[in-house]
């Protein structure tokens, strides 16, 4: 900012490194939400049920919480494969496709992560 207003100058790629960096820490922090279990969720069906239909249940959201982020951990695989096919740069001459691994590797854990907890929860003991 400061280079900007008072020198006519700029970072030319600063505001790409910084939309890279928002993106890892971003898959990042889902991952740890989801491995706490603090990630956003509609558990109005969890709440309903007790006892083993609510160990069901869970498991259920989970694992399709795990196929969706299965599924969008593939495209985003393959989109990554198009950046490195097509030689993207994000700046000069610096491939874009490494900066962009997070994508797939944050939804393949986000989706390992699912499966871990729908299986932890269903082998938790019941609440009395």
């Amino acid at each position: 900012m400061v280079l900007r207003n008072f020198f006519d100058l700029g970072i030319i790629w600063g505001d790409i490194l910084l939309r890279h960096i928002v993106l890892w820490v971003g898959f990042i922090g889902a991952s740890l939400a989801t491995k706490n279990n603090k990630h956003i969720n509609i558990d109005v069906f969890k709440r309903l049920h007790k006892g083993w239909s609510k160990k069901i249940i869970n498991l259920i959201i989970n694992l399709v919480a795990a196929f969706v982020s299965g599924y969008l951990a593939v495209a985003a695989y393959r989109f990554v494969l198009d950046e490195k096919e097509f030689e993207s740069v994000i700046f000069n001459d610096i491939p874009a496709w490494p900066f962009q691994t997070i994508i797939p590797i944050g939804f393949a854990l986000m989706g390992i992560r699912f499966i871990i907890s729908g299986l932890n929860a269903l082998a938790e003991k019941e609440e009395n």
